[in-house]
């Protein structure tokens, strides 16, 4: 060997040592910064290979060598790792199926980063039946304030303006008469610190009917103060987002960013990052299936 392939080869092998140091640095704070699952999940695929090749390549000097071995080694750990991997995704799946049944649950309207309504309830059959609002546990605002999202005895649904279509008017029908009302009036009861009153202001556009009948009836149905008009609203915008598009939508829009579930399921986030819509949709196993498997569609 001449000096110059000495030279190159010590070269070559500074540089692997600086990748070797570099990965391990990048390996500590990747398990640092990120949930223990991803960053595994990252090491795996992704920083293993260079670790390998990089201490095989600085123990035999050759290439090729080293880069048939590690591609050995590294397919060997991931047949133990990927079952190992596996096992946990379906725990953790089988987790939130577990919770969706068992864990009361509390869905709220979330605008300009602050809750505006919320409500807990038990079980999703119940949001068949809105005639009976006292299923549900209406949140004041000074409750909504105080919601605890790392309360893990619950799971909290988390719906940004973005869930809903507002250019579409929002259609009701009771006691025969057809209602329309425009979705941003609709925003504006929810969000009003007057929202019965204003609720009543606004079915009075559509309703023939005196202020006072008008009061009646929402309070024959339950609905007696601002939290549960606000929630009442709330509730019949969730209805017809899903009578137009399915409970599928909720996977949308979990990939999308207008529905947050708390606590962080990372076989949820798995899903949201790494399957593709279109592919999602070919399944009859999502996790979003699995409430439509428990009730019928709201």
């Amino acid at each position: 060997m001449t000096k110059e392939d000495g030279d190159f080869r010590e070269k070559v092998s500074k540089k692997k040592y600086f990748i070797l140091g570099g990965t391990l640095i990048l390996t500590l704070l990747i398990f640092l910064a990120l949930p223990l699952i991803f960053a595994l999940i990252i090491f795996t695929f992704i920083l293993l290979p260079v670790l390998i090749y990089t201490i095989i390549y600085l123990w035999i000097k050759r290439p090729y060598a080293s880069l048939l071995f590690s591609a050995s080694i590294w397919v060997n750990i991931n047949l133990i790792l990927l079952p190992v991997l596996g096992g946990l995704f379906i725990s953790d799946l089988t987790q939130f199926q577990a919770d969706l049944i068992t864990k009361d649950k509390i869905m709220v309207l979330e605008q300009n980063k602050k809750f505006i309504a919320g409500f807990e309830f038990a079980d999703f059959n119940q949001l068949e039946n809105l005639e009976d609002i006292s299923f549900f546990k209406s949140f004041t605002s000074d409750q909504l304030k105080k919601l605890d999202l790392k309360d893990d005895t619950k799971i909290f649904f988390i719906l940004k303006e973005g869930f809903f279509d507002k250019e579409s008017p929002l259609e009701l029908k009771q006691a025969g008469i057809q209602i329309t009302l425009d979705k941003n009036k609709v925003f504006d009861v929810i969000n009003s610190d007057q929202a019965f009153n204003d609720l009543v202001l606004l079915l009075g556009k559509s309703i023939p009917l005196e202020e006072n009948f008008i009061k009646q009836d929402l309070k024959s149905f339950g609905i007696e103060n601002n939290a549960d008009a606000r929630n009442v609203m709330t509730l019949l915008l969730i209805k017809d987002v899903l009578d137009k598009k399915g409970v599928f939508y909720l996977f949308e829009a979990y990939k999308e960013g207008t529905l947050e579930i708390k606590p962080n399921y990372w076989s949820l986030k798995a899903i949201k990052i790494l399957l593709p819509e279109k592919i999602a949709k070919s399944y009859n196993q999502l996790p979003f299936e699995f409430i439509d498997q428990t009730t019928s569609k709201v």
